[in-house]
């Protein structure tokens, strides 16, 4: 059985491969911030994934790096645009 990390989880694509996941037998770690994802998306596997939901302070610079530890796992999580991108 391998334990496998989703980023954005709660989404509709997200949540979709995880429960694919479970439903192998594997381990599932899920991180998302909720922003636009549900937890209701994770209903039915709730009780069988991990759900590790970052506090993003919003006076963090936009390139700052927020560092999000749970357990053994360090998981860097960056912005979206890259450094120097037009606004």
């Amino acid at each position: 059985m391998s334990l496998y990390l989703v980023t954005g989880g709660a989404g509709f694509i997200g949540s979709s491969l995880a429960r694919a996941l479970v439903s192998r037998g594997d381990r599932v770690r899920i991180i998302d911030n909720l922003s636009s994802g549900k937890r209701e998306n994770l209903a039915d596997i709730a009780e069988r994934v991990e759900l590790v939901v970052p506090h993003i302070d919003p006076t963090l610079d936009k390139y700052d790096v927020i560092h999000v530890v749970q357990g053994e796992v360090l998981v860097d999580i960056l912005p979206v645009r890259a450094r120097g991108a037009s606004q």
